[in-house]
């Protein structure tokens, strides 16, 4: 797999007489992007005016040549193959991202599908607690009661079952026929995406059960 520096001038075309089936650039040195023209004979078999850092090209029956130029002085890093080789375009590469204001370095990382770049940063969840709320047990009913207000400090909520009577947990509009999270005697329930929202309870009709709540704080 040869790897070739090529000292492209300002405006002016660098042949590079060269012969494969693959094609990459690896660095494109202070220029941004340079032009690329693939040759197999007297013919361009493709042709690119911002090739970047990371392209990779693979072409049917092969090239026999490549011509690069560019704006300014620079030395672009190529490889080119004719064997079933990738080169990693991603490895030792970084971005800096800034959200609300503040710089954040983040890495590339294919990581797992719909999830392919993965943040080195300091998250809600990964920050220190402030403090932790533990108000007075609830009394819950066959209607709808109170367990929590809404909280935007609030980050963490562990719900706890005491008994003796199985207790539905939800929103506003919760009621036992639309129960979705049920907690039987003993169980605890710890909320972490919704922990911020005011939580309700209820109890099946004739029933009432007691519930304990603490809160963690950021």
């Amino acid at each position: 797999m040869p790897q070739f520096s090529c000292n492209v001038k300002a405006n002016t075309p660098f042949p590079l007489g060269v012969v494969g089936s693959y094609f990459s650039i690896l660095e494109t040195g202070s220029a941004g992007f340079v032009g690329l023209v693939i040759k197999k004979g007297a013919q361009e078999v493709e042709q690119v005016r911002t090739a970047r850092r990371g392209l990779q090209a693979r072409v049917p029956g092969g090239f026999n040549s490549v011509e690069l130029r560019s704006a300014i002085d620079t030395t672009v890093e190529v490889i080119v193959s004719d064997g079933a080789v990738e080169v990693d375009s991603t490895d030792g590469a970084s971005v800096l991202a800034t959200i609300a204001n503040t710089p954040l370095p983040v890495v590339n990382d294919r990581g797992a599908p719909a999830n392919p770049v993965h943040v080195v940063g300091l998250t809600a969840n990964d920050a220190p607690a402030t403090g932790v709320s533990e108000p007075a047990q609830v009394n819950v009913t066959a209607g709808l009661t109170p367990l929590v207000g809404a909280d935007a400090t609030r980050r963490n909520l562990r719900i706890y079952n005491q008994g003796p009577n199985p207790v539905a947990i939800g929103g506003p509009g919760l009621t036992w026929a639309k129960r979705a999270v049920v907690l039987e005697v003993g169980d605890t329930w710890v909320e972490d995406r919704a922990a911020n929202l005011a939580i309700n309870a209820i109890c099946a009709a004739g029933l009432a059960s007691t519930v304990g709540v603490q809160g963690v704080l950021s």
